[in-house]
């Protein structure tokens, strides 16, 4: 089973997100902002990571930056409104 990590600081877009990844198949873990889904992605491997770009505490560039330092293969979609 695929492993994705949504973080979006919007609770509708992240519930709706997971809902449609979990929907299809997914194991989906969720982050309400950067500085979580960092210590998500320290703790696990994820096979895709979809992040706002725009979000308080940590941005989407520096979710992206640790993400590819701790696992090069994750697939990441940067998402903005």
């Amino acid at each position: 089973m695929k492993k994705i990590l949504v973080v979006e600081d919007e609770q509708n877009l992240r519930e709706g997100i997971v809902t449609a990844f979990g929907d299809r198949g997914w194991q989906v873990s969720a982050a309400p902002d950067g500085s979580e889904a960092v210590k998500k992605l320290e703790e696990e491997v994820f096979d895709v990571l979809v992040t706002d770009f725009k979000m308080p505490e940590r941005s989407g560039m520096d979710v992206l930056r640790r993400c590819k330092q701790l696992n090069e293969s994750t697939v990441v979609l940067m998402m903005t409104a």
